[in-house]
C-alpha cells in the first residue's frame, strides 16, 4: 500500500510538472499572439488612414493647380469682372449685388476696396451711374 501512495504521489507529481510545461508554454503563445494583435491593430489603423485619404490622381493635380492659380488671380480676375460689368452699363450698386451679393466673390468691403483701386489707377472707366 505505501507503494501504491508513492507511485501515486509520483504520478501526480509527474502530472503537474507537465501540466506546469503546458502552461508555460501557453503562456509563451498568448505573449507572441498579443506582439501579432497589437501589430494587426497597428496595421489596421494605417490603412484606415490610407482610406480615408483622398489619393490624387491626374485630373485632382490639374484641377487643384487650375484652382491655386485662380486663387492667386482672383483680385485681378474680380477687378476685371467689374470692368466688363461696367461696360455693361451696370451701376456700382448692381455690380456690388452680383459680385458681393449673388457670386459671393468678396465682401463688401473688398469690393469697394477694389472700386477705390480702380479709381486711383484711372482703370476704372466709368465711376457710377446712379
Amino acid at each position: 500500500m505505501g507503494e501504491n501512495i508513492s507511485e501515486v504521489k509520483r504520478g501526480l507529481q509527474n502530472s503537474f510538472s507537465n501540466i506546469k510545461k503546458d502552461m508555460n508554454s501557453l503562456k509563451i503563445q498568448i505573449k507572441t499572439n498579443n506582439k501579432e494583435i497589437s501589430e494587426l491593430k497597428e496595421l489596421i489603423q494605417s490603412l484606415r488612414k490610407d482610406l480615408q485619404t483622398p489619393k490624387l490622381t491626374k485630373e485632382d493635380n490639374l484641377q487643384r493647380d487650375i484652382l491655386n492659380k485662380v486663387k492667386r488671380n482672383r483680385k485681378g480676375l474680380i477687378k476685371s469682372q467689374i470692368n466688363e460689368l461696367l461696360n455693361q452699363n451696370k451701376s456700382i450698386p448692381e455690380i456690388k449685388e452680383l459680385i458681393v451679393d449673388r457670386d459671393n466673390y468678396c465682401s463688401k468691403a473688398t469690393f469697394y476696396r477694389y472700386i477705390s483701386e480702380l479709381k486711383e489707377n484711372n482703370k476704372l472707366e466709368i465711376w457710377s451711374k446712379q
